[in-house]
């Protein structure tokens, strides 16, 4: 089969955009590591890297929202990790999520049961085998 012209310049372009996002992406990687442990909240994660589009700590409650833990680069080997949920200055646990850690992983979700709350502040919490790595305070409104 025998292309014509128009159907190379497309195939072309279509491989100079995926030559393009793929650089991108290693750049990003390679010179800004991410060196933190991180939760972001939001509505819709990001498709290309770990993370919420709609990224914040105020929300009208409304839809269910997405707490993501996003893991750095270079870390401690695997472990035991848990996403908690209190109201702000509680002890009392709404809404927990554990996984087990693998090698490789960027980022982890947790749903939310936030319509099932009242308006209020609220603290999300990531430990790791038991000790607190990162934590965010957020509002439902």
């Amino acid at each position: 089969m025998v292309l014509n012209n128009k159907v190379i310049r497309i195939l072309s372009a279509l491989l100079v955009i995926i030559l393009t996002i793929f650089i991108i992406h290693f750049t990003i990687d390679f010179f800004h590591p991410r060196t933190t442990f991180e939760i972001q909240i939001g509505h819709e994660e990001d498709d290309e890297l770990p993370g919420m589009r709609d990224n914040g700590t105020l929300f009208t409650n409304d839809s269910q929202l997405i707490a993501l833990a996003i893991y750095p680069d270079q870390r401690a080997p695997a472990a035991i990790a848990q996403l908690c949920v209190t109201k702000k200055g509680s002890q009392q646990i709404l809404q927990e999520e554990k996984i087990r850690e693998y090698a490789g992983l960027a980022a982890f979700p947790i749903y939310l049961h936030n319509l099932l709350w009242s308006p209020d502040d609220y603290t999300i919490t990531l430990k790791r085998s038991g000790t607190t790595v990162q934590s965010l305070d957020f509002t439902l409104k």
